[in-house]
């Protein structure tokens, strides 16, 4: 039975290496790619603008509520530590939308695919992860350097490093909106949705098992 694994590094800046056989890409040198997945819940559609690290999947915004929205939230940041041999990945939280109709989209990088529901109804969005990579070794340690700051002191989120392995896979339903209307009551089935891997939501079938999680929460600022 296959294995698989993703990690979600939220609100961060960061370089980072994962430490065991399987190596992931960390170092975030080399050259940037764009988004060839688009929308997790709706393949290759709405692909997300900017560039992302190779290996990992930004959660830049693309979505269609009458009219079309693109935001990135994941950039590259050549000097975040002071350095100029490397990049490091800049991550930011920010309220996306249109004609005053916005919702939190957080920044994130992930190993799965983002995935996007929006319509004009804020209470009815959604979004979240599916999927991961397949791992035959056992992951070692996640080693990395963070900076952080807040844009609102008063109001400060948590950042998230998230990490869960699993074994099978589930199906789930997910609500879409694929052709950007005002409102939608369209769904799709999905593989391994973030919320029923980690036990927050009943996958309509399959035999997914968590395997094991971990998550690391960073509450205030880190200037260095």
């Amino acid at each position: 039975m296959n294995k698989k694994f993703t990690f979600i590094i939220a609100v961060l800046l960061g370089v980072m290496s994962v430490t065991y056989a399987q190596t992931i890409k960390g170092d975030f040198d080399a050259p940037w790619v764009k988004d060839t997945k688009g929308n997790g819940a709706l393949p290759g559609m709405y692909l997300r603008p900017g560039i992302q690290p190779q290996g990992w999947e930004a959660s830049n915004v693309h979505q269609k509520v009458l009219i079309s929205v693109q935001e990135t939230l994941v950039t590259p940041d050549d000097d975040c530590f002071g350095k100029s041999d490397g990049f490091s990945v800049k991550m930011e939280n920010k309220s996306v939308g249109a004609v005053g109709i916005t919702s939190p989209a957080p920044g994130y990088i992930t190993l799965g695919i983002p995935w996007v529901f929006a319509v004009a109804s804020l209470d009815q969005c959604d979004g979240g992860t599916v999927g991961g990579i397949e791992f035959t070794e056992r992951p070692d340690s996640l080693v990395g350097f963070y900076k952080r700051t807040l844009a609102e002191s008063s109001k400060p989120e948590d950042a998230l490093i998230l990490a869960y392995l699993w074994k099978g896979t589930c199906v789930s339903t997910v609500p879409v909106n694929p052709t950007g209307g005002f409102s939608s009551k369209e769904t799709t089935e999905v593989k391994d949705q973030d919320i029923c891997i980690l036990g927050k939501k009943s996958p309509d079938s399959g035999n997914a098992q968590l395997i094991g999680k971990a998550e690391y929460v960073v509450t205030g600022e880190l200037k260095d």
